[in-house]
């Protein structure tokens, strides 16, 4: 039976990581299992008849310089050799009237190209917010910072259909620096101006990789031991007691630290535990 200091699950963008770090800054053992061929996870490029696509949108920006780092150490320097640079231009195609609207994103800082009626309801409800009242999730901070109009005409549907969860089972202090503030002052003045807006956020402009974003991830395996890196297998049971996990090719690997990187309710039954469902909140 192999044994490990640590055995990861998970060869996305989060098991990666954490190989990464484990990797540089320690003399432990580690081994990485990933269920795929490949590393990247939901970030993979996948490829057909000559075709590359990605799952889901990403976009490459960056406050971290270690992040930065590791990313041109894997793939290069941010050069036409293998990145692509790109600006921004994005909009919101929505139904206002009898009229479908582009409005440019973002939306809350371009009222100006709405109907007369719905910019006007966007407007009072800016100018009737409560602010009194600390906001307990994702739902009540969008009410608190742009009222309920931009928030029904946009905030709520658009929010949702990006995370696929109840908006008021999400909290907002991690998700609130990536969204426009505005003020009332601010929102009349772009409407009065006849202003457009479309010049914000840390992604206005950002580098792509020439050949897709899953290449970062394929590339970062590349700075990491091959033989900590097993693919095609799966973590089928865990034995929480004797920290023992049964990989799906039959082999158990003993370890001293569990990093788990793929969802919880897939987890939790490998280790024979049901959530505690009844702290969620609603």
């Amino acid at each position: 039976m192999e044994s490990v200091d640590f055995l990861i699950i998970g060869a996305g963008v989060c098991g990666l990581g954490a190989a990464t770090r484990v990797n540089q800054i320690s003399e432990k053992t580690w081994l990485m299992i990933e269920k795929d061929g490949e590393a990247g996870g939901l970030s993979c490029t996948m490829e057909e008849d000559g075709f590359k696509g990605e799952i889901g949108g990403h976009v490459l920006f960056s406050h971290s310089q270690y992040f930065d780092d590791l990313v041109q150490a894997a793939v290069g320097p941010y050069t036409g050799d293998n990145w692509l640079n790109h600006k921004r231009i994005s909009h919101v195609i929505m139904e206002d009237g009898s009229k479908v609207r582009k409005v440019p994103y973002p939306f809350q800082k371009n009222l100006k190209f709405l109907s007369e009626e719905s910019m006007k309801e966007c407007l009072q409800g800016l100018l009737n917010r409560d602010q009194r009242v600390p906001p307990e999730n994702f739902k009540d901070w969008i009410l608190a910072n742009f009222g309920q109009g931009i928030a029904d005409k946009f905030m709520l549907k658009y929010n949702f259909k990006v995370w696929a969860h109840p908006l008021e089972m999400m909290a907002h202090d991690w998700v609130s620096d990536r969204v426009a503030k505005i003020d009332a002052y601010e929102a009349v003045k772009n409407v009065l101006d006849d202003q457009e807006s479309s010049q914000w956020g840390p992604n206005n402009n950002f580098n792509f990789p020439l050949k897709g974003t899953g290449e970062i991830y394929k590339k970062i395996t590349g700075l990491l031991p091959e033989e900590n890196q097993v693919y095609n297998t799966s973590v089928d049971l865990i034995d929480k007691e004797n920290k023992i996990a049964t990989l799906s090719n039959g082999k158990q690997v003993k370890y001293n630290y569990l990093i788990s990187t793929i969802p919880l309710d897939i987890l939790m039954p490998m280790i024979d535990m049901v959530p505690d469902t009844t702290k969620l909140r609603h």
